[in-house]
């Protein structure tokens, strides 16, 4: 008689729970409905309309946030450079062409913005510069 091989008895083991799991979400989703309760809302975007009423509006609430976003990094921006600059850098001295303290900058930056790669951040950087993008991100200086 032939003996199942454990990849087998793994996949035969993860089928029962998968069937078990769908069981009891059944007999949850039973139960739920016989007590007249709503199911948990799901995470989605929403999707509705705009709080400004006209373009104009909008324009201006995005400008004073730009301003106040603007003001904040003047205000912090000097005295991070400083601590930045204290950091030792590591590489060799003859191959680097950038301070380490603006690297840092850079990363921190695209930390901020949620970029996922230095190319992402470059191009939206030369989309803010070329005024070629629709909806532009915030700028982010790009070390050369």
């Amino acid at each position: 008689m032939h003996q199942p091989s454990r990849q087998e008895r793994r996949r035969e083991e993860l089928k029962g729970k998968k069937q078990a799991r769908r069981q009891a979400a059944r007999a949850l989703r039973r139960r739920q409905a016989a007590e007249d309760l709503l199911p948990l809302p799901k995470a989605s975007l929403e999707n509705g309309k705009s709080a400004w009423k006209t373009i104009e509006e909008e324009k201006q609430a995005r400008q004073e946030t730009a301003e106040e976003q603007l003001r904040i990094y003047r205000a912090v921006l000097p005295r991070l450079l400083k601590r930045l600059a204290k950091i030792p850098d590591p590489r060799n001295p003859l191959l680097i062409r950038h301070k380490l303290a603006v690297l840092l900058l850079y990363g921190i930056l695209m930390f901020v913005f949620q970029m996922a790669s230095r190319r992402e951040a470059n191009r939206n950087a030369e989309c803010i510069v070329t005024q070629s993008c629709a909806a532009p991100k915030p700028p982010i200086p790009i070390p050369r």
